[in-house]
């Protein structure tokens, strides 16, 4: 159900092609088109693109999960536009599971009717237009399902890792070591699972700030 939701909300973006950042990005960009500028692309910023060079770069963000995803779907796409707005499709979707699999979580008492309401809000809520129809919103998406996988991991070295590549995806994932704690915080009387999710919390601020050290 949620798939032909998803289908029916943002299916025509697939038809659309690369527009403004996008070309930068992607279809300009000579860096995404070839495996052989991953190592490139793991120690640049972001914009530091073919058509720019980083002298012209004002913003210094650094996103290389993301820059290597558009090269690695550049490997498989060859420039189709269509199969990077499949796979911001797939992450919206991927997103939302995850997102109703957290909930489920935390409110396991919630019912079937409250939890399918939450998810439907996920899916088609008007502030993912941006992140899902348009090529260059994807570093949102990437860096949602990375804290996402880290909210629901199992083991802290699960959760490092997931902060590692959403660190790597979008700034804003700084947030998240604060996040969990948070939620170590509010959602467990248990003192043994509250120290568990302290520990996921610590993990989670390892792999935050190797990413920010890599950045400086």
């Amino acid at each position: 159900a949620l798939v032909a939701l998803v289908a029916l909300t943002f299916g025509a973006a697939v038809t659309g092609g690369f527009v403004w950042d996008d070309h930068t990005l992607i279809a300009q960009n000579l860096y995404v088109h070839g495996l052989r500028w991953v190592p490139r692309l793991l120690r640049t910023s972001f914009w530091d693109t073919s058509s720019l060079g980083v002298e012209a770069v004002a913003v210094q963000y650094y996103r290389p999960v993301v820059s290597v995803a558009y090269a690695l779907v550049w490997s498989v796409a060859r420039g189709a536009p269509v199969v990077y707005h499949l796979v911001n499709l797939a992450l919206h979707l991927a997103n939302t599971w995850l997102g109703l699999r957290w909930l489920r979580a935390r409110v396991p008492t919630a019912p079937p009717e409250a939890l399918a309401l939450s998810a439907v809000l996920l899916a088609v809520h008007p502030t993912r237009v941006e992140s899902v129809a348009w090529i260059s919103g994807s570093p949102d998406l990437y860096a949602t399902l990375f804290m996402l996988l880290a909210a629901t991991a199992r083991r802290p070295w699960q959760t490092a890792l997931a902060a590692v590549l959403a660190a790597g995806s979008k700034e804003s994932a700084v947030a998240l070591p604060a996040l969990l704690a948070l939620d170590a915080w509010a959602l467990s009387d248990d003192a043994a699972d509250r120290a568990a999710r302290r520990r996921h919390a610590g993990a989670a601020l390892l792999g935050v700030g190797a990413v920010f050290a890599a950045r400086s």
